[in-house]
Parts: structure tokens; sequence; C-alpha cells
């Protein structure tokens, strides 16, 4: 199995303060989809299509007869996420350069990369983590109220400007209000302390694609 760097942004949300133990990890399926979730956020990332394992360089410590899905889930701890992440090289001469590839054993997960210079190898001890619930359970299904395209750099903005009206408040909170894929975002927020409130309105994008 291969995955990329996209496949691990799910640790950005993991919090190593939190005392479940179950939200330390990002859960990788035998399918390659990686899972992460604080309880309150969730980040699922399908696998990348665009580079087959058999494209994979041959190198020294992993074999061709090591080629394949996982025969079970794997959970990876946001430090791990981010060094596998570090060590998958960037902007490399082929995308198959720009993956980890991950063979199981009995008592681990070994996470390889390469750039043909320097092979580096993770070792991931197998977990038995109790996951939450499905997680494609509480995935809302069926046709939205409203779905419109967005740049998530100006979402972003928005967002925290938004939070610095509401950072004295008891609550720290927003509405977000969408009519249709053609009228702006809107977004309300108060000030309880100074009794103020603030609307802001983000224009979607239009014929952004699908």
């Amino acid at each position: 199995m291969l995955i990329n760097k996209k496949s691990l942004l799910g640790h950005k949300i993991i919090d190593s303060k939190l005392k479940q133990c179950r939200y330390q990890y990002i859960q990788i399926t035998t399918s390659g989809e990686t899972i992460a979730t604080d309880g309150a956020m969730a980040i699922l990332v399908t696998p990348q299509k665009n580079v087959d394992e058999s494209d994979w360089p041959v190198c020294e410590g992993v074999s061709e007869a090591d080629a394949g899905a996982p025969e079970r889930e794997i959970y990876i701890t946001k430090r791990q996420a981010q060094q596998l992440s570090s060590n998958i090289p960037t902007r490399a001469q082929h995308a198959a350069f720009e993956t980890a590839r991950l063979v199981q054993t009995p008592d681990a997960t070994l996470a390889t990369t390469t750039d043909m210079d320097i092979t580096q190898t993770l070792t991931i001890k197998n977990t038995d983590v109790s996951y939450p619930a499905n997680i494609d359970e509480v995935i809302p299904k069926g046709k939205p109220l409203a779905s419109v395209l967005v740049d998530p750099k100006r979402l972003k903005q928005i967002c925290e400007i938004v939070s610095e009206m509401t950072k004295d408040n008891d609550s720290n909170i927003m509405k977000i209000e969408l009519y249709d894929e053609n009228k702006p975002i809107k977004i309300t927020a108060d000030s309880t302390g100074t009794d103020q409130k603030m609307t802001a309105l983000l224009m979607p994008v239009l014929g952004g694609g699908k």
C-alpha cells in the first residue's frame, strides 16, 4: 500500500492532550483511506489514484513479494504521522517517490520512503485501538440543504477574523448561513463584552467544478 503526504493531513486535528486514547491515532484502513477524529471534527482522505504500487521503486529492504493491501487496519500517532510526512520526498522526479510504502509484518508496519539516494523506514508497532464508531455512518447522506464552492484560503481568513470578534466570549462560536450556490455565505457573530455584532460574507466560486 502507498500513502502520500495528503493522506496524513488528519494529524493536524489530533490533540495529543486528549485523554481518550482512541482519539490519539489516525486510522489507515485496509483500502488505504485515512481517518482522524477528535470527537468534534473528522478528516477522511481517500487513497491517491495517480500512482500504483507497481510504480514504486525497488530498493533495499523491500521486496516485490511485500506488495498488496494490508490485512488489518493500521493506527499511527500524530508524532509518527508528522515524522512519516517529513520523510516523504517532495517534488520528486516521479510521483511514486512522493509516497511511503506500507508493509505489514506480524508485529509492526514498516513505512518506507526513498528518493533512491536516501531510504528511510519508520516502524509503526501494532496497536489495539478501540476506534470510534464507523465514521461513514455519521457522514450526512442525501440531498444537502445547500451546496456551495468556496476558496478554502478565503474561508480560513474570514474564520480567523470572526474568531477575533468572539475570542472574549464564554463560547467562541459563529453562525454560518447558506442560501444557494450563487449567493454569498453569510457568517454572523457577536461580541458579548462590547455588545457588537459582525456580519461577514464570502462569495462562492462560480463554475469552479463539481
